[in-house]
């Protein structure tokens, strides 16, 4: 999210359950640079840093989604966000259901195809 200089990175427990140290450098080289990056932690993963978020393992797209919106939120004291967007996470946090997920998984088949 280049508006908000925001990076999201999904953790999943099977490729970073030995990699603490290498998400946290990570993490600290891109703060450096001006982003801020919040990591989804699979759990049993330990959360790196404060902006991290804990999901349960194979947690759903919405669960994950919701957690990582909550954040973005808690973030609008360091980088304003429109009301209107605002108010369309809100909406999203309160529905009951993932949106857009097809076109998501669409996107990432188009991205893994052409990088393969």
């Amino acid at each position: 999210m280049p508006s908000l200089s925001l990076i999201v990175e999904f953790d999943g427990y099977y490729w970073h359950r030995e990699a603490s140290e290498t998400d946290a450098a990570k993490v600290r080289l891109l703060s450096k640079a001006g982003w801020r990056v919040i990591r989804v932690r699979e759990s049993p993963l330990d959360l790196t840093s404060p902006m991290d978020v804990a999901v349960p393992a194979a947690a759903t797209a919405k669960v994950v989604a919701d957690e990582v919106l909550t954040r973005v939120l808690e973030l609008d004291e360091l980088v304003p966000l429109e009301p209107a967007t605002r108010e369309r996470i809100w909406s999203y946090i309160e529905g009951s259901e993932a949106r857009a997920s097809k076109a998501a998984e669409q996107l990432i088949r188009r991205i893994i195809v052409s990088n393969s």
